[in-house]
């Protein structure tokens, strides 16, 4: 674990004080605090994905790809975060696809009614279900009573019973028993229709995203799958991994019955498919699910998981001496304690340069200028917080030409995710001529 990195103060009892070129601060933990203590532990698995990120730029640029997030309760890993990844595809038939032509969209457009009438039929056998006990229910006068009187059983115990009763009961059992055989019979429909249709209609939703990501990736591993593949092991070997992968080809050009699909649970061995094994299709989705164990819960949901990426990726530079992750920090200015402001990531040199990194995954040029650029530049600037260099970092795509300084009197820099890959040669290079 690298000394050189402040990420947990202790909430309510540390404070932190600095001196920088004349200019004291005073370093505050957070409300997010909490989800930073993981990295308090040298063989926490949030400190090996950072200390891996600092050394392999596809897994620096992998957590900032746009993803969603799934929470499953009950399971051992209850939170999960996918992303889509589209690879090398066949262009034009990507494009009719987001231009819904009729010659590859109607089996969407099928899928979509299927899964509409799930709804209709999971109604129907709730009402059904619903109108046959209160039926049934009614009939009993000690139920009617307590509906008249609102006067409940001393003992719960009775009611239960009551209600067993009445299902038990040869009078009605046979009645009860046709609702449960028709409820097989539609969560056999329901189960049958979510297994064919839903990674359609689920890709489709996110195949834009997942174009976006698997561009990005293939920019950043110059255009090498394998190299993609070999960081996802990496990946696999710190937190557990599961991978989809549906054939679109099969799908919508085809149109075959059986398309081609592929999941793989909790794995530590697998490589990217590239090829269809049916129609030898390239236009492949692919979804890696993190299955976050609890140490990384919180990072994932408060965002802070990439902003302790950028923290361990400044601590690799020589001229860094210290690295602080997300926290409050207040000049002190003539002895008095200024306004604060909560910095992502704050770097101090060896000869007392102050650094600040403001850190989002939004991909959005005017939203990542305007509301995290020049909003917190003219925050520091109203609270006296004075900094050498300014550094937004974004999920910005690498085909953007950025990294220019956008306002040169503030020194201020908006970077995307081809700079976050090269961040630590950029970030030297600039501290040569700061």
């Amino acid at each position: 674990m690298n000394k050189k990195i402040i990420s947990y103060l202790t909430p309510g009892a540390s404070i932190e004080e600095r001196e920088v070129k004349g200019l004291k601060l005073r370093i505050h933990p957070t409300k997010h605090e909490r989800a930073l203590y993981p990295f308090s532990k040298p063989d926490s698995c949030p400190v090996k994905l950072c200390e891996l990120a600092t050394i392999d730029p596809v897994a620096r640029v992998f957590f900032f790809l746009k993803r969603e997030i799934l929470r499953v309760p009950w399971i051992y890993n209850p939170l999960i975060a996918s992303f889509p990844i589209l690879l090398p595809y066949d262009e034009q038939f990507v494009d009719l696809i987001f231009k819904r032509d009729k010659s590859v969209y109607a089996p969407i457009e099928v899928a979509q009614k299927d899964i509409d009438s799930l709804a209709d039929d999971v109604f129907k056998l709730e009402a059904e279900t619903f109108g046959l006990f209160m039926f049934e229910l009614m009939k009993d006068p000690s139920f009617r009573s307590m509906l008249t009187t609102g006067r409940l059983p001393k003992k719960p115990k009775v009611i239960l019973e009551r209600l067993d009763n009445l299902i038990t009961n040869p009078a009605t059992r046979g009645t009860f028993d046709e609702i449960l055989r028709k409820h097989h019979d539609r969560l056999g429909k329901i189960f049958e229709v979510l297994l064919r249709q839903l990674p359609l209609i689920s890709g489709i939703e996110v195949l834009k995203e997942a174009k976006e990501n698997g561009d990005t990736l293939l920019e950043i591993a110059e255009n090498s799958v394998q190299k993609i593949s070999e960081t996802l092991l990496r990946i696999g070997n710190i937190i557990p991994l599961s991978y989809n992968a549906v054939c679109l080809e099969c799908v919508l050009r085809k149109q075959l019955a059986m398309p081609f699909q592929a999941t793989l649970l909790y794995t530590k061995d697998f490589s990217l498919i590239e090829r269809c094994h049916q129609c030898s299709g390239r236009t492949i989705l692919h979804r890696i699910n993190i299955h976050a164990p609890s140490d990384l819960i919180a990072l994932i949901q408060d965002e802070r998981l990439p902003e302790a990426i950028v923290g361990y990726t400044l601590a690799q530079l020589e001229d860094v001496e210290e690295v602080f992750i997300h926290k409050k920090v207040n000049p002190v200015i003539n002895g008095i304690v200024k306004r604060g402001a909560q910095i992502d990531v704050l770097a101090i040199t060896k000869d007392k340069r102050l650094i600040i990194v403001e850190v989002t995954r939004q991909s959005d040029f005017e939203t990542v200028l305007n509301e995290e650029l020049i909003h917190k530049t003219t925050l520091l600037e109203q609270i006296g917080l004075k900094y050498d260099v300014f550094v937004c970092v974004s999920g910005l795509s690498p085909k953007i030409n950025h990294g220019l300084s956008v306002i040169k009197a503030k020194r201020a820099f908006l970077l995307g995710l081809k700079h976050l890959s090269e961040l630590e040669n950029w970030l030297a290079d600039r501290l040569k001529i700061t």
